[in-house]
């Protein structure tokens, strides 16, 4: 694999006053979320988009507690390893090793639940806030995003992560978001055109 461009980070830690405390602890400098650009090209891009769209989508579904289906619109379709798609798992796996092991540092088993292909149409189509790590699902540490489609092609749909104040991270196609399952994101409703995307989940053993 070619050399990465390294991941672009926000990070948001606390200053901590002198002396406060009963006792000084170490201060856990966890990123919130990093990215790195190029992990798909264009054309590998458009590869994925038209081989889900001819395996057909089905609307996405709303687990969890206290959850609502109003809160999420979209349509979607699970990848799993086969002839045609090893390759993409082989990529992303890649990348995901290296990220993790630089800026989070989790104890990561495999991507049990495959890969998600979601697709936000206009009008209105959306991901409201939640949580990927929620009661009654699997041991999700760390999620994915990858953005498929050329930004220039919709309009609204942003992936946005509560660090404090709602942030939207990159458009640019071709690249992956990768955070703690624990954050709160959403994707904004699409105003116009069609926004493709993969997202995946990380499981690992409970944290310590």
């Amino acid at each position: 694999m070619e050399s990465l461009t390294k991941p672009k980070l926000n990070v948001h830690v606390p200053d901590l006053e002198e002396g406060a405390g009963a006792w000084s602890l170490d201060v856990d400098r966890l990123n919130p979320y990093a990215w790195t650009d190029n992990v798909f090209s264009v054309d590998d891009c458009q590869s994925i988009i038209e081989l889900m769209e001819g395996r057909g989508l089905k609307r996405g579904r709303v687990f969890g507690r206290g959850k609502h289906e109003e809160s999420r619109n979209s349509y979607v379709r699970f990848l799993f390893p086969d002839d045609a798609t090893y390759w993409i798992f082989e990529r992303i796996t890649g990348v995901l090793i290296d990220m993790n092991k630089e800026y989070f540092g989790f104890d990561l088993t495999g991507m049990n639940e495959g890969i998600q292909f979601t697709r936000y149409s206009a009008p209105g189509e959306k991901y409201d806030w939640h949580f990927d790590s929620t009661y009654g699902q699997a041991r999700r540490k760390l999620s994915l995003s990858i953005q498929l489609s050329d930004p220039n092609s919709y309009e609204g749909g942003n992936f946005e992560i509560m660090t404090g104040n709602a942030t939207s991270l990159s458009r640019d196609q071709g690249t992956m978001l990768v955070f703690p399952s624990y954050m709160n994101h959403r994707v904004t409703p699409v105003n116009s055109g069609v926004r493709y995307s993969l997202v995946a989940w990380v499981t690992g053993p409970a944290f310590r």
